[in-house]
């Protein structure tokens, strides 16, 4: 690939060396997808595909009509409706050092005119139903997405760090008789202040955790527990974590459910290596859990997300078939009779690490394959 890395130019304002770096390490992976699977291009519009390019959570859907990046051996444009030359985009094509192209949106024909141009009967994949071009790579594509490059592992670790800390700080501050709304509420605030976009908040107290799979903040108010839901985005990137606060006493029962739950969930993260598909660990490891007790009636549920720059409901309806890589991020959502277990982890060559898991917090020790994992444990107030 005769590549555009070569216009790269530290000197040009606005872009700091990390982002210069994260930028180089993408383009980099392009080239090599475009040898791979002998193309001379790629038309990249799908929200997802143009954040992980775009960076600093530039989304695409703050512009009309067609727009996305085009990515040849030689050049990449971004291309876009004339209406919306403003300032937004101009920042996207300094931040990625493409070049801009504006089609006439009520001229028909105008922005197949424009690719026909700049294309010329070249070889060019596409990551949707682009009509123009013929080469479907979207599920190709997605692993350039989903395997996170040096620099993006970097800036993750701060986000599920930060994302984490907030929950915790928010757990640290529920009394008896608040409101679940109150609590979500307070976690909303605090995600904005620090750059998170909430994507869900789920709180459930006390009774609530038996009602409802996915508890809605509502008027139900904290007695004994409360347990807290969140998943945020930044810059595009998405992370999930979940922890529990009591602030009363809570039954023996309760606790023995919450140490099932976390010894389930500690076996599906380490199993989650590479090569290995996330619906064969959630058969595996709940056959393994029903061998161990058979007796028991709790009502199990199991779920895993490759996080990246897509919607978590999107990712949810194909996560069974996912098949795990090298600096992926995974998050597995345990469930007991209510009680829910969740951290984000990065999936490395020798070892998972827990990217959720920060100070000032208590834990508990979970035993799996002659290991210790130190994961988050109830916070008794």
């Amino acid at each position: 690939m005769s590549s555009f890395l070569s216009l790269l130019d530290s000197s040009r304002v606005g872009r700091s060396f990390f982002r210069q770096r994260e930028l180089q390490e993408k383009q980099e992976r392009l080239g090599v997808f475009l040898n791979t699977h002998h193309l001379d291009g790629l038309w990249l519009a799908r929200e997802e595909n143009f954040t992980w390019l775009a960076g600093e959570g530039l989304l695409k859907a703050t512009f009309g009509g067609e727009i996305g990046f085009l990515v040849l051996g030689d050049a990449l444009y971004l291309i876009h409706n004339d209406i919306h030359d403003d300032e937004t985009l101009r920042r996207i094509a300094e931040l990625t050092n493409a070049q801009l192209c504006g089609y006439v949106p009520n001229q028909p024909g105008s922005f197949e005119a424009l690719l026909t141009d700049l294309t010329r009967q070249r070889r060019i994949g596409t990551d949707g139903d682009q009509a123009f071009f013929q080469n479907n790579i979207d599920q190709l594509f997605a692993q350039q997405r989903l395997t996170l490059t040096p620099s993006e592992q970097g800036q993750y670790r701060t986000l599920c760090r930060d994302c984490a800390s907030i929950v915790q700080d928010v757990a640290r501050t529920v009394r008896p008789g608040q409101a679940e709304k109150a609590i979500a509420a307070e976690l909303a605030q605090r995600f904005y202040a620090a750059g998170i976009k909430p994507s869900l908040l789920l709180i459930s107290a006390d009774s609530g955790i038996r009602r409802f799979r996915h508890p809605a903040p509502g008027d139900n108010v904290v007695n004994r527990f409360a347990i807290l839901i969140a998943a945020g985005t930044r810059e595009g990137r998405h992370t999930a974590v979940t922890r529990i606060v009591a602030v009363d006493g809570l039954p023996p029962a309760f606790d023995e459910r919450y140490r099932a739950a976390m010894q389930l969930n500690t076996a599906c993260m380490n199993h989650s290596r590479p090569h290995c598909r996330l619906g064969d660990v959630a058969q595996e490891r709940l056959a393994a859990y029903h061998a161990s007790d058979p007796t028991s009636d709790w009502r199990v549920r199991l779920r895993a997300d490759v996080l990246d720059y897509l919607p978590r409901p999107v990712r949810s309806r194909v996560w069974r078939t996912q098949e795990v890589k090298p600096y992926q991020a995974v998050a597995w959502s345990t469930g007991i009779n209510g009680i829910r277990i969740e951290d984000t982890f990065l999936v490395l060559p020798e070892r998972n690490e827990i990217l959720t898991s920060t100070e000032n917090w208590p834990v508990i020790e979970v035993q799996h394959a002659g290991h210790t994992v130190f994961r988050a444990d109830i916070l008794r107030l």
